[in-house]
């Protein structure tokens, strides 16, 4: 017996994960719609890391494990490191 699958699945993110995809895809009125409305507190800033390879596959790989992008994952560590 054959099976068809699609090529699209479904994964949780996290309200910070849905937060930046939010702010990539939505407007400023439709993203506080979903989240209400931002202080300026909340902008997030943007940075370049570079990692060696090893690090890099060890990142992805646990992100992937939590079903969290690779930066939520780091903010995470920064948060819980320097409270």
């Amino acid at each position: 017996m054959q099976s068809w699958t699609s090529g699209e699945d479904i994964k949780p993110l996290t309200i910070e994960a849905a937060k930046r995809w939010a702010e990539n895809k939505l407007d400023a009125d439709e993203y506080e719609e979903v989240f209400g409305e931002v202080s300026e507190g909340d902008e997030l800033v943007s940075v370049t890391l570079q990692f060696e390879h090893d690090v890099w596959k060890k990142l992805v790989k646990l992100a992937s494990s939590e079903y969290t992008p690779a930066e939520d994952v780091i903010e995470e560590i920064v948060t819980k490191n320097f409270q």
